[in-house]
């Protein structure tokens, strides 16, 4: 069972959560989290919520627990800080038994202020550096959450494309900027839970290079060609996987199922081959330059899958002291064939050919 908006607004009530309900399309909604800086949904009417919720939701005494812990696991869409390596991994050589998520990080200490037409979270955060730098990292974060307009409203065919399709968006428009210390890299993570089963799909500019975070993701998880990259979903079988900046196009697509109903999600940002990109898996030294990954959870933390965007850096090399970067999150619901010519308008990507 799906979390519902309901659900939610009762958890948050009961633990004196601070949080935000903004329409997100004609019958859409999604709540906004003070805690974590989380987004949620979008929920179309009283539906559960398309993106992937801990299952605490649903029970007061297990998301007490869950408060109570600090668990940053609650679901939705998060921004973190990369790379990876740097914050979250002490020792590289042993990344299972050194990674800890830094509290400050998440679920940190946002302030979220409620605008008419958005919702603006802040938080600043002191970092401690591994394995590729030194010292403390004192970083400001911003996240500014606004409706997404649907972007095929220009097109002549918009209406045929929409015909028995209901939409919903958001935008994120997140600044990163360097406090202190200029030699500590720094990236947004924008970080999107999903609802397995389903298919992930990545445009690419040829068939794109690929590493592995953990066990070696199998063909059965994973086919490649020179238009996209497909995934399964299954929250079963753990991988994460790693594509660079130079490969991909910046579109990260997901075929799922809500209440019996198909939807395609698709997440946009700006992808920047040419930014210094810092992200490197821990067992590979010097291989930089990733923008964009997938996890596959196994089910021990909760059975989600993940699609995940590094975003522009501020830079050691680079010299640049803030980035600021726009990740763009739609949401069509409806038949498959009709979100099949959705996906080809928007993207390019033909899916009869996968």
């Amino acid at each position: 069972m799906k979390i519902s908006l309901k659900d939610m607004e009762e958890r948050c009530a009961e633990n004196g959560l601070k949080y935000a309900v903004m329409q997100a399309g004609t019958d859409a909604r999604i709540l906004v989290l003070e805690r974590g800086g989380r987004v949620f949904g979008p929920f179309f009417g009283d539906k559960p919520g398309i993106l992937w919720a801990s299952r605490a939701w649903q029970d007061g005494y297990a998301f007490r627990g869950l408060l109570a812990a600090r668990d940053w696991n609650v679901g939705g869409d998060r921004v973190w800080i990369a790379p990876e390596v740097q914050f979250h991994i002490q020792d590289r050589t042993d990344p299972e038994n050194t990674m800890v998520i830094p509290a400050a990080v998440d679920p940190g200490t946002y302030r979220m202020e409620s605008l008419p037409d958005a919702c603006v979270l802040t938080q600043d955060m002191v970092l401690q550096a591994y394995n590729l730098a030194d010292g403390m990292a004192e970083l400001r974060l911003q996240k500014c959450i606004r409706l997404a307009t649907n972007p095929l409203c220009t097109l002549s065919n918009c209406k045929e494309l929409m015909d028995g399709v209901d939409y919903s968006g958001y935008s994120q428009e997140l600044m990163l900027r360097r406090l202190k210390n200029r030699f500590v890299s720094a990236e947004a993570w924008n970080i999107t839970q999903i609802e397995p089963p389903g298919e992930i799909l990545i445009p690419v500019t040829q068939k794109a290079e690929y590493v592995d975070y953990y066990e070696p993701v199998d063909a059965q998880h994973m086919q490649r060609s020179d238009q996209a990259i497909w995934l399964q979903a299954s929250g079963e079988r753990r991988y994460k996987v790693g594509f660079k900046a130079a490969q991909v196009r910046g579109d990260l697509l997901y075929y799922g199922e809500t209440e019996g109903t198909a939807y395609l999600y698709i997440k946009r940002f700006f992808n920047n081959p040419s930014a210094p990109y810092a992200e490197e898996p821990a067992s590979l030294f010097g291989s930089s330059g990733f923008s964009t990954h997938v996890y596959n959870d196994d089910g021990k933390i909760g059975g989600f899958a993940e699609l995940e965007c590094n975003l522009q850096p501020v830079s050691a090399s680079g010299g640049w002291d803030s980035s600021t970067d726009t990740v763009l999150n739609w949401f069509f619901v409806g038949p498959c064939q009709k979100l099949n010519r959705i996906l080809l308008a928007l993207t390019g990507v033909d899916r009869r050919y996968h």
